[in-house]
């Protein structure tokens, strides 16, 4: 194809032998890429010491990075199909409405279904919360094993959002409850914020970009372990959230967003 440049992010292996046959005059990498990378690349970015986002550490390969924006535009036809799915739901203007998004592809970064219905039955009653709950079609056992412990009706979208259509309904919601996963990128993106649940991940690293959003992670010897079977045989670090940890930190979200409308029901008291 003749590239100018080739810019390998992933730093491994297979991306950065991919770099090197592309024939670009220009294979930029970093210079502590994993698997041997860097010997594919002529042009090695050094990466500081410390813990630094990946959006951040990806923007070093380009000179004069501009201001990070993230376009994720909303199509017309989807936002009317999240404005449909809230009246079907009688959630229109709802407020607050919260989204749950309770699965990760890796299992053990997910926090207990128990706890998610503990957390929405909470949420109801302390709030009157509309409620709402995301996820792809293998989603739906976990969606069905959180509702069936909940005690007032939810709307459940798992299974019904395609990627196009999700960036649209979590742009009506107030904030987005969620584990390590990529609806958490995309809320982040499109300005939502987030109370992201972390576990054997680093969330300094791969956290929700951006300011305005709440991180909860317990302290353990053993994390972030970044391995997807545990030690423990179970994800003691997930287990550890407790529900009023996360609940309290929805409260601190709506708080803040109620301070820009002047006696808005959920300011600090």
């Amino acid at each position: 194809m003749k590239f100018d440049t080739a810019i390998d992010l992933q730093g491994l292996f297979r991306s950065g032998i991919i770099t090197f046959f592309s024939g670009a005059k220009t294979r930029t990498g970093f210079s502590n890429a994993r698997e041997l990378a860097p010997i594919f690349y002529n042009n090695k970015v050094i990466v500081p010491q410390g813990h630094i986002h990946a959006v951040d550490r990806y923007m070093m390969t380009v000179s004069n990075p501009p201001l990070l924006n993230f376009p994720l535009y909303i199509a017309i036809e989807d936002a009317e199909w999240a404005k449909e799915f809230l009246m079907e739901n009688n959630l229109y203007n709802k407020r607050p409405l919260i989204a749950i998004n309770p699965s990760a592809r890796w299992v053990k970064k997910r926090w207990p279904a128990a706890s998610f219905s503990a957390l929405i039955n909470q949420l109801i009653n302390e709030l009157k919360a509309g409620i709402i709950i995301v996820g792809s079609k293998e989603d739906i056992p976990i969606a069905e094993e959180i509702n069936s412990h909940v005690n007032e009706r939810i709307a459940i979208a798992t299974g019904k959002t395609s990627l196009k259509r999700l960036p649209a309904l979590l742009a009506n919601v107030n904030l987005l409850v969620t584990n390590d996963s990529g609806p958490m990128h995309i809320a982040a993106a499109i300005g939502t914020p987030v109370v992201a649940l972390f576990g054997p991940t680093d969330h300094r690293l791969t956290g929700p970009y951006g300011s305005g959003h709440v991180v909860i992670s317990k302290d353990m010897d053993c994390k972030p372990c970044l391995r997807r079977p545990c030690k423990h045989g179970k994800p003691l670090c997930m287990e550890m959230i407790a529900v009023e940890d996360v609940a309290n930190a929805v409260k601190k979200i709506l708080a803040r967003q109620s301070k820009l409308v002047k006696g808005g029901p959920y300011a600090a008291k």
